[in-house]
């Protein structure tokens, strides 16, 4: 997808500069591929629990707080991913009853959104069970954090 993505793009802007003819809904294919691009890769981001976090206090807390702290922080994306999921949901089953289609592409929105849905959805549980194994192996310190099948990425700070 990321491949098309970069191929539709640029035979859009060669097209458009160089031979002053873009591509025909080529705004419609680059906002569905972004949106499947995103969507796709947030489970896969979700299963290493490797979203992006800056830590600009760590320096200021102890290391038990540190630790509970990645248990609100990664409930909080769950709870963030729920709520999307949620509202995809709900413009999916909007979008499939107006019958709404991709621009001039014969391709109804939401099937995008439906893709979109699911991968939220995936992300969800995957951070729900990081916080699981969060729970309890930062804050109790049990090893039984690490039967739930999560793998944990430190950082080397």
């Amino acid at each position: 997808m990321l491949f098309a993505l970069t191929l539709v793009s640029g035979v859009d802007v060669i097209g458009r500069y160089v031979f002053n003819s873009p591509l025909p809904n080529a705004n419609d294919l680059v906002r569905a591929l972004m949106g499947i691009v995103i969507f796709a890769g947030l489970p896969l981001v979700s299963a290493d629990n490797a979203h992006l976090r800056a830590g600009f206090f760590d320096h200021l807390v102890s290391g038990s707080l540190l630790r509970v702290r990645e248990v609100v922080v990664t409930l909080l994306s769950a709870l963030a991913c729920a709520v999307w999921t949620w509202q995809l949901g709900r413009q999916a089953i909007d979008m499939r009853s107006t019958g709404e289609v991709l621009g001039t592409v014969p391709m109804p929105v939401w099937y995008l959104v439906a893709l979109m849905t699911l991968a939220s959805g995936a992300s969800t549980v995957l951070l729900l069970l990081h916080v699981r194994a969060a729970w309890s192996m930062r804050v109790t310190g049990s090893a039984g954090g690490a039967s739930h099948g999560i793998v944990r990425h430190e950082r080397a700070d």
